[in-house]
């Protein structure tokens, strides 16, 4: 966890640090799944329809090292977007994520089915 925790901007790693711990109080299980990403990184994110940024035109947040992701884990501890089924779960770390004073995907854009935004995992810097 703390090398990726250092692959943020410096003015991140002690609020995701404490964020981490946080979540580790919760009564389920997560992981911190993404930091940085590199050009090709985010283009594949992009052409995947996970991102709306393409690297080039637009840069994303993970680019400029300001964001991370933080994925639910199952019952078998493997990560889940099943955003329908973990709902609650994912609604949990974006209330956290706010209390830490981070911006959240969960916010961007509500489906009325789940009450979460298009990109619940996604954390970023809030300035």
């Amino acid at each position: 966890m703390a090398a990726i925790l250092e692959n943020l901007d410096p003015c991140m790693v002690d609020k995701a640090r404490a964020y981490q711990e946080a979540c580790a109080k919760l009564p389920f299980r997560s992981v911190l799944a993404e930091t940085d990403r590199n050009f090709a990184k985010q283009n594949a994110a992009f052409k995947q329809g996970y991102s709306k940024c393409d690297g080039v035109k637009s840069l994303s947040m993970h680019q400029a090292r300001l964001a991370f992701d933080q994925v639910v884990l199952d019952g078998n501890g493997n990560r889940t977007w099943d955003y329908a089924k973990y709902a609650k779960e994912y609604r949990a770390l974006a209330d956290l994520a706010t209390e830490f004073g981070f911006e959240n995907g969960a916010d961007w854009s509500p489906d009325p089915k789940t009450g979460l935004g298009w990109d619940p995992p996604h954390h970023q810097f809030k300035g």
